[in-house]
C-alpha cells in the first residue's frame, strides 16, 4: 500500500546549494557502517529458532542484534545460523563479516525461504533506546556468496530481497530484488563482494533491516546457501533541529546577498 506521507527531505529541495552542509553538521551523517569486524561486533541468537525474533530487552552493547526472522518449510528452520567469520572482509582491514546460512530442501518442501533480521538501535541519539524512531533515506551494504553454497536452477542462490521493519513489526518492502550471486542471470559469482544501495521512504520509521533469500520448488535448491553481509550503512533523514537551523540560515543568506548587491 502506498503511504501518502510528506517527506522532511522535501524541505531541503528548495534550499540553495551549500546549505545542506550546514544543516548536516548537527544531524547524524550516517548510522554505521556496521563492519562486523569481530565476533563481539554484534549479538547473535542461537541456532534452532524461528519466527519474529526481535528482542526489546537488549542493552547498548548488544546492538546490532542478528537472528533468524523466519525459516521456510521443513529443514530451513533447524538449519539456519548467523555467525561471525573472518575469511572474507569487505572493509579490507583484516576484520570479518556476519555470515548467514540456511540449508534448503525445496523440491521436497515446496515454496519457502528464510530471512534474517538485523535489529539496530532505533535512536542513535539515545543509545540503547528501542522506541523505533529511526528514519533513513538509504540503506547500503556489501554481500558475498560463499563458494560452498548450492546454486539454484537459475545459476544464482535464491531470490534476494531486503525490507525494513516498522514499529508494528510489519515489513516495509521496496523495489529491490535480484538473484543472489547472479543479479544479471548471466554471470554467477561466488567469493566476490557486491555493493548494494537501496533508497528508503524517509517518512517511514523502522528499527530493523531484514535480508530474505526466497526459494521455491522451481529453483530446486537442495543444500546450503551461505552469504556474508558487511559494512551495513544507513543514511538518516536530517533531524528536526537541522531543519530549523536551515530555516534560520536562508533569511541570513538572502540578507547577505541583498547587502552585496547594494554595494
Amino acid at each position: 500500500m502506498i503511504k501518502e506521507k510528506l517527506s522532511r527531505l522535501a524541505l531541503l529541495a528548495v534550499a540553495p546549494t551549500g546549505l545542506l552542509l550546514g544543516a548536516a553538521s548537527v544531524a547524524h551523517a550516517q548510522y554505521g557502517p556496521y563492519t562486523f569486524d569481530t565476533s563481539s561486533s554484534f549479538y547473535s541468537q542461537s541456532v534452532n529458532h524461528d519466527g519474529n525474533n526481535f528482542d526489546n530487552n537488549l542493552n547498548p552493547s548488544q546492538y546490532p542484534y542478528v537472528a533468524l526472522d523466519y525459516g521456510g518449510a521443513g529443514s530451513t528452520t533447524a538449519n539456519s545460523t548467523e555467525t561471525w567469520e573472518n575469511t572474507y572482509d569487505a572493509t579490507g582491514n583484516g576484520g570479518g563479516a556476519v555470515q548467514l546460512s540456511t540449508t534448503f530442501n525445496e523440491p521436497a518442501n515446496g515454496a519457502g525461504g528464510s530471512a534474517f533480521v538485523v535489529q539496530l538501535e532505533s535512536n542513535p541519539s539515545n543509545p540503547g533506546a528501542t522506541d523505533a524512531t529511526l528514519y533513513a533515506t538509504n540503506v547500503s551494504f556489501d554481500v558475498l556468496v560463499d563458494p560452498s553454497s548450492t546454486p539454484d536452477a537459475y545459476g544464482g542462490y535464491g531470490y534476494f530481497q531486503v525490507a525494513t521493519v516498522e514499529p508494528n513489526y510489519s515489513q516495509d518492502g521496496n523495489s529491490f530484488a535480484e538473484e543472489l550471486g547472479n543479479p544479471t542471470y548471466s554471470s554467477p559469482s561466488t567469493g566476490t563482494w557486491q555493493h548494494i544501495s537501496i533508497p528508503l521512504n524517509p517518512a517511514d520509521p523502522f528499527f530493523a533491516v531484514v535480508f530474505q533469500d526466497y526459494q521455491d520448488a522451481g529453483r530446486a535448491t537442495v543444500g546450503p546457501v551461505t552469504y556474508d553481509i558487511d559494512d551495513l550503512t544507513l543514511t538518516p533523514v536530517p533531524e528536526p533541529a537541522s531543519l530549523g537551523m536551515l530555516g534560520l540560515t536562508v533569511p541570513a543568506l538572502l540578507r547577505r546577498r541583498r547587502a552585496a548587491a547594494g554595494r
